[in-house]
């Protein structure tokens, strides 16, 4: 995977930041992070996020994906204000976080995985979220998220992310938790009836978020290619 990231680094133009950390509020959000590498294109941002895992998305599913999706809301919400002033976008003594007339703007973000593909690392693109049919979905998105974890209750979603989660001994959507919360069925409590539930929580529903005008096509025109760095 060394050998991968140095050839693909190599292969590139230098970025103009490396482990940007952002810090920006987007509706009921704080969103907190930091980009891997953030290139220049043209009169905007790429984000990249590298990868160590072997378990690729598939090209749709990468387009709407929530990562790079909250990634590049970060940059339309300034949170790149630091790499908009360091590649010349913003006159001298602005202050943090000023974005400035003309900010630059996010223009996509890919996932790059150092551990799979045979002839290099593998790539996958999300086009500008700006591009899409509503580009107002994905701080939709961030800002639902934050409601749902304000929220007092939680539908328990077994996801990839129980075999790492802190409080699976106690859920029961696990056969661990489920001696100590038995579970229950939507809509037999009357309060747990109303837990929030995202509207976001699929690549499909991501998709007919993001086009609503082509909710039922899941290829959103992209092909289906393996893209290798």
């Amino acid at each position: 995977m060394v050998r991968r990231l140095g050839e693909l680094q190599r292969a590139q133009e230098a970025p103009v930041a490396v482990e940007q950390g952002f810090d920006v509020v987007v509706g009921r959000a704080r969103l907190r992070g930091s980009m891997d590498r953030i290139d220049r294109q043209g009169d905007g941002l790429v984000v990249t996020d590298y990868k160590t895992g072997a378990s690729v998305p598939s090209i749709p599913d990468a387009q709407v994906d929530p990562q790079l999706a909250a990634y590049q809301v970060a940059v339309a919400a300034g949170g790149t204000a630091a790499v908009d002033t360091a590649a010349g976008e913003h006159p001298a003594g602005a202050a943090p976080g000023d974005a400035g007339p003309d900010p630059l703007r996010a223009r996509g973000a890919r996932l790059v995985y150092l551990a799979r593909g045979s002839r290099g690392a593998t790539v996958r693109e999300q086009p500008p979220v700006e591009s899409w049919g509503d580009p107002g979905w994905a701080a939709a998105m961030v800002d639902q998220a934050a409601q749902i974890m304000a929220s007092a209750q939680f539908w328990a979603t077994p996801n990839k992310g129980c075999e790492t989660c802190g409080v699976r001994r106690s859920c029961p959507a696990r056969e661990e938790g489920r001696r100590l919360v038995p579970p229950r069925a939507p809509g037999r409590d009357r309060d747990l009836g109303r837990a929030p539930v995202s509207d976001y929580a699929t690549p499909q529903a991501r998709r007919e978020r993001a086009w609503p005008e082509r909710a039922t096509d899941d290829s959103t025109g992209a092909g289906a290619r393996e893209d290798q760095a």
